[in-house]
């Protein structure tokens, strides 16, 4: 049985229990609704559905993650941190992972990789506009990690987050460094 004071917060925590023995898949909200003891007017009332649920919960984590890339903190810095995340939670990502399609996690983190990414190369360049290659390199380079995040966690997440982040900075297109690798911090010297 869950408890929390916060609404969303149970609704979180009941499909994330859930997840632990249930693939993503086959739960519903009537299972989630159910095993927290609310109804299904109140799931309603916070969330549009499951998938809704999914995208809070990768929301609610990555955006404490992209907080300070471009400021303070490198791409290693931020992929280090989301890695790290996805690691303390284990269970729920790697069930996540394994639904692919619409409205997917993979979609979620992708979307949320991008806009953070164009957000940070805008405000450096100081317009709101960005170069077609510039565009193409950064989806090619998202689309990478996500493929190369998601064999991670349905492998398990063995290797560590550190080797990940590295790998992931390895193959990063040069022209991106200006932008999402700029800043060194006393974490990083992989950038």
């Amino acid at each position: 049985m869950i408890i929390c004071n916060n609404t969303k917060e149970i609704i979180v925590n009941s499909l994330k229990e859930l997840m632990k023995t249930k693939p993503f898949k086959k739960i519903t909200v009537y299972n989630i609704v159910s095993n927290c003891s609310t109804t299904r007017q109140t799931f309603y009332n916070h969330f549009k559905d499951k998938y809704d649920v999914v995208n809070f919960i990768y929301s609610k984590h990555a955006d404490k993650c992209y907080l300070h890339l471009g400021n303070n903190y490198t791409w290693y810095d931020t992929c280090l941190e989301v890695l790290n995340v996805m690691r303390e939670d284990k269970d729920f990502y790697i069930n996540a992972v394994n639904f692919d399609g619409q409205n997917s996690l993979l979609q979620i983190i992708f979307s949320h990789g991008y806009k953070n990414c164009m957000d940070i190369i805008k405000k450096k360049n100081n317009t709101n506009t960005v170069d077609e290659n510039l565009k193409f390199k950064l989806k090619f380079f998202i689309y990478g990690i996500i493929k190369s995040g998601e064999e991670w966690a349905k492998n398990g997440m063995i290797v560590s987050p550190e080797q990940i982040a590295k790998n992931i900075m390895d193959c990063m297109p040069e022209e991106l460094y200006e932008y999402l690798c700029e800043i060194k911090t006393p974490h990083n010297t992989n950038c």
